[in-house]
Parts: structure tokens; C-alpha cells; sequence
């Protein structure tokens, strides 16, 4: 007999008696009452593209300090 996915995955069951994890990334919490819009190419086919992607997230304020000084001055 088979089990309910909320009995083998509980962590995606939205089981009421878990704690909500809120995860902080730089300024941005993930899972609180905020909703978080993460955007980016499905798949990268080139570097150009992954670059360029990058610069204009960057150019908009979308892109954390620690990813900033992780990848330099890729962005610039």
C-alpha cells in the first residue's frame, strides 16, 4: 500500500507543528511573510549570456553584496 507524499516528504507537507524556515542573504529573507521573485535563464548556453544576464540583475539592485564581491568585477 502506498504512503501520502505528506508522510514521506513532511518538510513540504506545510505540517503545522514545523518551525518556517527563513533563510537570510544579505539584506533579503527568503521565507518570511515578503514575497522573493528569483528570475534567470532557464539554461545557460553561453557565457555572453550568463554575463549579460548578470549585469542587468546587477544594474537593477538585484544582486547581494556577497555575490558582489564574490564575482567582482564581472559585473562592472
Amino acid at each position: 500500500m502506498s504512503q501520502p507524499a505528506r508522510e514521506l516528504y513532511p518538510l513540504v507537507g506545510r505540517n503545522k507543528e514545523l518551525e518556517k524556515s527563513i533563510i537570510q542573504i544579505d539584506r533579503v529573507k527568503i521565507g518570511d511573510s515578503k514575497p522573493v521573485i528569483m528570475a534567470g535563464p532557464c539554461a545557460v548556453e553561453s557565457k555572453e549570456q550568463l554575463f549579460t544576464t548578470a549585469k542587468v540583475v546587477a544594474e537593477a539592485d538585484g544582486v547581494s553584496e556577497s555575490f558582489r564581491k564574490e564575482v567582482g568585477d564581472v559585473l562592472s
